[in-house]
């Protein structure tokens, strides 16, 4: 299940500590030619000015020391929207060890951070059930207080970038209705509503369902 927020501005993304392997199985993407293969290094996140004070942020890949501070953003956010128990992904066997999860080579997790903080974050695996070059959108979340400053945004480019450098040909996703705004994002960026679910994610608490052609 995934949840996103809206916002202006980019910010980069450091992809200094892993390289990124392209999925072999179902080949390079098309547009795999625009961007590098491997990863190059990026400077930190710059510093964004608002109205009383400088914030730095930025998105990069999850580090094992990160996991303990992703599960209890996750777990706050599902919270916050009711979202916990049986169907939802606080259930979810990996969420204690985020980085081992996904550093499979056809697999990817990035933390936003706000002010030296983690605030957030999304990934991009395999949809299990489904042909292999369909991947999902995975545990995109944000803390209330970094929302609206377009870590929300920059997350879902960075996971749908990782997915085409992958060689994935489809991204889906699932959430709920009442993440209202994290769908207007979704639709923004192109994906379109399904009528039911695709693969077996388990989440069959979520009730909304999208698909995006990369």
């Amino acid at each position: 299940m995934v949840a996103g927020r809206e916002g202006a501005g980019r910010a980069p993304v450091d992809f200094a500590d892993r390289r990124l392997v392209h999925r072999g199985q179902h080949g390079p993407h098309p547009d795999s030619a625009r961007s590098p293969r491997l990863p190059v290094e990026r400077r930190p996140g710059r510093a964004h000015r608002n109205r009383t004070a400088v914030r730095d942020d930025r998105v990069r890949l999850i580090r094992p020391e990160d996991d303990p501070v992703v599960q209890r953003v996750l777990i706050e956010v599902l919270t916050e929207f009711g979202a916990t128990g049986a169907g939802f992904s606080d259930q979810d066997e990996e969420l204690g060890a985020m980085s081992a999860a996904y550093g499979a080579p056809d697999a990817a997790y990035f933390v936003a951070e706000l002010d030296g903080g983690i605030v957030g974050g999304a990934g991009i695996g395999p949809l299990p059930g489904v042909e292999p070059n369909t991947c999902e959108l995975r545990k995109m979340y944000l803390l209330p207080a970094a929302r609206g400053h377009g870590l929300g945004r920059r997350l879902l480019e960075t996971c749908l970038d990782e997915a085409r450098r992958l060689g994935y040909r489809e991204c889906y996703l699932e959430t709920l209705a009442q993440m209202d705004r994290a769908r207007d994002l979704y639709v923004r960026f192109g994906f379109h509503p399904l009528e039911a679910p695709m693969g077996d994610t388990g989440h069959f608490g979520c009730n909304r369902w999208y698909a995006l052609s990369l």
